[in-house]
């Protein structure tokens, strides 16, 4: 077994506990949650008890848990393993807070809980710290990553394993992480975005916001913009998941290739073909051609609606992007990849991975930072900001409709809405409506050509009875939906007036609807 540098000095060790540690000492995780499944121990110590076991072992040790059975776990292992008792008293088990809500692969979470535990644990001036990369998924390895290399929570990263047992992990990078500033929690996003990032037109329209699931977005995407990591963008189609995709790639790899990809539409039989090239004679008919990866040589790969490949597909790919290395399809020899690679989709990959629709080890392949990107919907307060950025772009393309505003009803009827295409929807909306105005002579945009532009389909309904029961639904999103439609509707209609809105939607008191959808209907 490999040995790390002779501890001298007081030294804490902390990891995360995860799935191969719990499998070692005869636990599994339940996957509704519960008590955990009693099973017979593997014959791997697991990676947590190999940096235990070696002579070099920490004094002191924080494990971090997302199980719930971190305790347990604890017991077993001492019990299983005599010779760590002495661990027991300076042991100590950290569960996330809310931990429903806690995602193993959400770097934004991983890393608030992480940092937390270093910053509650605060050690001598000479104490040596150290982090287990090797615990957990790959999201929390490169979570301790980030945290070495930060001013004030530097520390040592080891790596432990069957093959290669316990060894120092030295980075052949410098992320500059550590000089990164830590941004004032009440400034706008824009003021925390990398200057790559800022300076981007486009996306800087498309960053004014006021809504926390977008802001949340948008601290995960400057986190990737200061690294290689892999990013997985999910959101419904038009939340502009390709937009924010380019701008990380602006931010990290300005001036090289950006290659768009759409996973959805590749015929299965042309896949290799596209993505890895192919030699001359190959097939019938073939000539030399370069494949996705060649041709975007160290750029960026963005490979949209990954969810769409099939299971084969999914290992290919999975073996390219842990080996690096790719093959022409009718080739001899493997050339390197030096591209980066940004994923999105419109499913929930962690519902498919569940339900065996997509390989587990490839969505933490391509999940390092996953970014989420709200639905319109959601975002009812960025509306007005949003309307008034595309109506500057449809000025500068179109001067015909300059100094063209919304009517008070047609801004209502915006805010009524439910933007099942988002983004991409309500920009083709306001062209419609724009051009309805320059027709009919309107010095404003009226009620009347705003809703002659909206869709049929959107029309009737919002088509709330009509959704498509497919991987994305979620019944109780479709509720909320419905409520807050008419709590606006019931809001404006008594000018606010909590009692009568309430009567008019023939409830005894909607107090808590305001809490939840506080004034916006006012808009």
């Amino acid at each position: 077994m490999a040995r790390v540098a002779k501890i001298d000095k007081e030294c804490w060790l902390f990891a995360w506990i995860g799935n191969t540690d719990l499998d070692a000492v005869g636990l599994a995780r339940q996957v509704q949650g519960g008590a955990p499944l009693q099973r017979a121990p593997t014959s791997d110590i697991g990676p947590l008890v190999r940096v235990l076991l070696s002579k070099e072992a920490p004094h002191h040790m924080i494990l971090l848990d997302d199980s719930g059975y971190g305790n347990l776990y604890l017991d077993a292992l001492f019990k299983k393993n005599p010779s760590l008792a002495s661990l027991a008293k300076t042991s100590r088990v950290i569960a996330p807070q809310n931990g429903t809500d806690f995602n193993p692969s959400d770097f934004s979470k991983v890393y608030g809980v992480a940092r937390k535990a270093v910053e509650a644990n605060s050690l001598p001036r000479d104490a040596r710290r150290m982090y287990l990369t090797s615990s957990g998924t790959p999201t929390m390895g490169w979570v301790w990553t980030f945290l070495s290399m930060t001013k004030g929570y530097e520390a040592e990263l080891l790596s432990s394993s069957r093959q290669e047992g316990v060894k120092p992990l030295n980075l052949p990078i410098d992320l500059y992480y550590r000089f990164l500033p830590t941004p004032p929690a009440d400034k706008k996003s824009e003021a925390r975005l990398p200057m790559a990032i800022t300076n981007t037109d486009s996306f800087g329209r498309m960053v004014k916001s006021e809504s926390p699931m977008f802001l949340q977005a948008i601290e995960d995407a400057e986190m990737a913009a200061q690294t290689e990591f892999t990013v997985m963008i999910e959101g419904e189609s038009g939340t502009g998941k390709e937009g924010m995709a380019r701008h990380i790639h602006e931010a990290s790899r300005a001036g090289k290739p950006f290659l768009p990809v759409n996973c959805g539409a590749i015929p299965p039989e042309l896949l290799e073909s596209l993505f890895f090239g192919h030699e001359k004679g190959a097939f019938t008919g073939a000539t030399e051609t370069t494949g996705y990866f060649e041709q975007v040589k160290d750029g960026t790969l963005f490979l949209d609606e990954i969810g769409d490949l099939s299971l084969s597909h999914q290992v290919k790919l999975l073996r390219v992007l842990e080996e690096r290395k790719a093959r022409r399809v009718g080739g001899k020899k493997d050339y390197d990849i030096a591209c980066r690679i940004i994923s999105a989709t419109h499913v929930d990959l962690l519902e498919a991975v569940r339900q065996g629709r997509f390989r587990e080890d490839l969505f933490y392949r391509i999940a390092d930072i996953p970014i989420r990107l709200p639905p319109l919907r959601e975002r009812d307060s960025d509306l007005r900001s949003l309307v008034e950025s595309l109506m500057q772009r449809i000025q500068e393309a179109n001067p015909k409709t300059a100094q063209l505003e919304l009517s008070t009803q047609a801004w209502r009827k915006l805010h009524e809405h439910s933007w099942p295409g988002n983004i991409r929807e309500l920009e083709s909306t306001l062209r419609r409506a724009t051009l309805r105005s320059i027709r009919q002579d309107e010095k404003m945009i009226s009620e009347a050509s705003l809703s002659g532009s909206l869709l049929s389909v959107s029309r009737s309904g919002n088509g709330i009875l009509d959704r498509s029961l497919s991987d994305g639904f979620k019944i109780d999103q479709v509720i909320d939906e419905v409520k807050r439609h008419y709590y606006y509707r019931a809001m404006r209609a008594t000018h606010g007036n909590l009692k009568g809105a309430a009567k008019l939607l023939g409830l005894t008191r909607i107090t808590e609807w305001k809490k939840k959808w506080p004034d916006d209907w006012e808009s």
